[in-house]
């Protein structure tokens, strides 16, 4: 029997948004957006939580909501399991107490058994008796997790669950959580605005703006290739320029971007206003600005830096290349490439990584 996830449905609030949510499929689907755009709504019209005014909610051949029928199934009667922000532990009982609270009608034997299984899984076994307070917010975010899973849900919802942790053990995490997430066999939702913890985790990303999908695909496909202006902002594409498209051949198009002309992989039948949109991580930076280097890349940018702002591991890098354009590079190659406000440089970018999307002819930014 197929597990999938079919939601369709609507949740209106008196004097305030709307949010229509539609999901299908299984594996591990992230919802993205901003605070407020009904992520978290979501969330808890899954779990039954929230009753949604319109549509249904399925889980394989099983109905859980449906508004035409008055079909809406109690959260325990969903087997849902929910891990929130917080994490929610009871401060008062002990790791191994926390994990085996949803284990209450089972003999103390079978708990016991099942919390220590599924903190091992977790790599946190031996835990068991400390309490949430002392152990790490990595060991509590595994904790809760642990929590939930022992109880076999039939679909697992996530809401933001890293948020609580600092960067480094994020980043430490992710990796961790994507292995477990692979390896269990129902359909996992999970909320989140962070770029690259959805690009880590998910499968497939839904693009929410307002409490409407604006987008949806895998997850390479809508980082990579955002369907229209709104979603290219949600997603974080650095460079969204106003261009033209000057003449096309050969599946290439020579876009009028600013002062610079840069070529694309030309739509199938694509107008002439569009917007330029390039990924920060497919600018490639070149010590020098003749704008003629040997490489294999379409567009030889002569740039300017404008900005060079750190950003962790990586650097921001601000470029006027006869347009505003920016570039993700490695504190390493700033360092190399002496990059500082004023530095000439060649800006690389691969025609295939210049993603045009339509632009209304009245557009005010034109």
């Amino acid at each position: 029997m197929t597990t999938d996830l079919v939601a369709r449905f609507v949740k209106r609030f008196r004097g305030g948004p709307v949010v229509a949510a539609d999901l299908a499929g299984g594996g591990v689907t992230a919802l993205f957006g901003p605070s407020g755009c009904g992520k978290t709504t979501t969330l808890r019209c899954l779990a039954g939580l929230d009753r949604p005014d319109d549509g249904e909610i399925r889980l394989g051949g099983e109905l859980w909501f449906d508004a035409a029928r008055r079909v809406c199934l109690r959260p325990q009667q969903r087997g849902v399991g929910f891990l929130f922000q917080d994490y929610a532990l009871f401060p008062h009982l002990t790791v191994g107490g926390n994990v085996a609270f949803g284990l209450a009608g089972l003999p103390r034997a079978d708990r016991l058994r099942r919390a220590a299984d599924a903190l091992d899984r977790l790599g946190i076994g031996g835990l068991e008796g400390r309490y949430p307070h002392q152990v790490s917010g990595g060991q509590q975010q595994r904790v809760a997790l642990a929590r939930v899973l022992v109880c076999r849900p039939r679909l697992l919802l996530l809401d933001e669950p890293l948020v609580a942790l600092d960067a480094p053990t994020r980043d430490a995490l992710r990796p961790e959580l994507r292995r477990l997430l692979a390896s269990i066999s129902v359909p996992v939702v999970l909320v989140t605005h962070d770029r690259a913890e959805a690009a880590a985790l998910a499968d497939q990303v839904v693009v929410l703006d307002h409490g409407a999908v604006v987008q949806r695909g895998t997850t390479a496909d809508v980082f990579a290739r955002p369907a229209g202006l709104t979603a290219a902002r949600i997603v974080g594409v650095e460079t969204v320029h106003p261009g033209r498209v000057l003449r096309a051949a050969e599946g290439l198009a020579v876009v009028a971007v600013g002062r610079a002309e840069v070529v694309a992989v030309a739509p199938v039948e694509g107008p002439r206003d569009v917007y330029a949109c390039v990924r920060g991580e497919d600018v490639i930076l070149l010590a020098g600005g003749d704008g003629h280097m040997v490489a294999s890349a379409r567009n030889q940018l002569s740039a300017v830096v404008t900005a060079v702002t750190p950003e962790g591991p990586l650097v921001r890098v601000g470029l006027d290349a006869g347009f505003l354009l920016t570039a993700l590079v490695t504190r390493p190659a700033a360092d190399e490439l002496g990059l500082a406000v004023g530095t000439r440089v060649t800006a690389l970018v691969k025609a295939q990584a210049v993603h045009l999307i339509p632009r209304p002819v009245n557009d005010p930014v034109s």
